[in-house]
């Protein structure tokens, strides 16, 4: 009794004769990774008090451009409110909560020192930007559960999943609990490339906060490799765009690099002008390519400033390891015939 084996083709594909055993399974070349975009609103108390609209044409500038520009997620880095009143936040929720309905977006937020003034601390600040807020948002993470004021994303990109972690600022530094709230998050999402924000981390020079930005470092970030960026606010030098930004590139004991980056525009203009940080993922021409916008005031699109419009060279699979490509199409050729996916194998008996 022989035994050959034969392809198997689904019924889907329909009936295909085979007139020769001379046959090759050829995988079609992949796409290159398309590019995706990665925005964060800095400090936007006083939008929140004087100019809401400035918040809303970002809101809208978002959903306009989501799919054409294949923006990912979107962050927001603390100080939303300037006195943590329950007013102020409603202002802001009204504002960014039109980003739920964006469909392909993720989105997420920390607060700030001005986000959890007492005696109210963060407990406004859950309640219109914690966890009840995002119900039915399938990549929206648990929040900390010590104060329901750190919460986590996941989101999807060129054959990766990204975690993205927003930790919670805390008086004086962040506490045990958020740090070991963060560790644990990473420990169940091992492995995956990992992005942080959070509200005080960088001082306008580039050196860390001697509180937040020193415990984070030590005892988060240069301890867990999958972190490779680190985006925050709060800090500022005077009422220029320079003031409000510093890039700098830490090597963790890993020996990995961490790209660590400032925004805050507060000052300028006593609102901040609708400004936004983008960071464009190149895969392809490995590039994160990291620009300044505000669809608002348009004096500040194309600036030539190195400081504030730059590039970060970054091999992706080697800082973030391998992607998963997406399922290929697999060409089966027999004498000339070709049948795309779905084949499958099984054994014919022949006597």
């Amino acid at each position: 009794m022989v035994k050959s084996i034969v392809p198997y083709l689904p019924r889907a594909i329909g009936i295909v004769t085979m007139v020769s055993f001379a046959m090759a399974l050829v995988p079609m070349a992949q796409a290159s990774p398309v590019p995706f975009m990665y925005v964060d609103l800095p400090d936007m108390q006083d939008e929140t008090d004087n100019a809401p609209q400035m918040i809303q044409s970002d809101v809208n500038w978002i959903a306009n451009n989501q799919a054409s520009k294949n923006i990912a997620y979107v962050g927001q880095l603390g100080d939303i409110t300037n006195g943590s009143a329950a007013n102020e936040f409603q202002t802001a929720h009204n504002a960014l909560f039109p980003l739920n309905n964006v469909s392909g977006l993720v989105w997420g937020t920390v607060p700030g020192d001005h986000d959890s003034i007492p005696p109210s601390g963060v407990a406004n600040y859950v309640s219109y930007f914690g966890a009840a807020n995002f119900t039915g948002q399938s990549w929206y993470g648990s929040s900390n559960s010590s104060t329901g004021a750190s919460s986590y994303q996941v989101f999807q990109q060129g054959g990766r999943s990204y975690l993205v972690l927003d930790l919670e600022y805390h008086a004086a530094f962040p506490s045990t609990a958020e740090i070991n709230w963060a560790q644990g998050i990473i420990n169940s999402h091992l492995g995956m490339p990992t992005l942080l924000q959070t509200h005080q981390y960088l001082n306008y020079d580039g050196t860390l906060l001697s509180g937040e930005g020193t415990t984070m470092w030590n005892n988060l970030v240069n301890n867990n490799s999958q972190i490779f960026m680190v985006t925050c606010g709060h800090v500022e030098n005077g009422a220029t765009i320079d003031g409000g930004e510093a890039f700098t590139t830490a090597t963790d004991a890993a020996g990995k690099s961490v790209y660590e980056v400032l925004s805050n525009y507060q000052s300028i203009d006593n609102t901040g002008d609708g400004l936004m940080r983008l960071f464009q993922f190149d895969e392809a021409n490995s590039k994160i390519n990291v620009s300044l916008y505000s669809p608002y005031v348009s004096t500040y699109n194309n600036l030539n400033d190195p400081n504030t419009n730059f590039s970060i060279s970054m091999n992706f699979d080697s800082r973030l390891g391998a992607a998963v490509p997406e399922p290929s199409t697999l060409v089966l050729a027999a004498a000339g015939a070709v049948v795309l996916l779905g084949y499958g194998w099984r054994r014919r008996r022949s006597a």
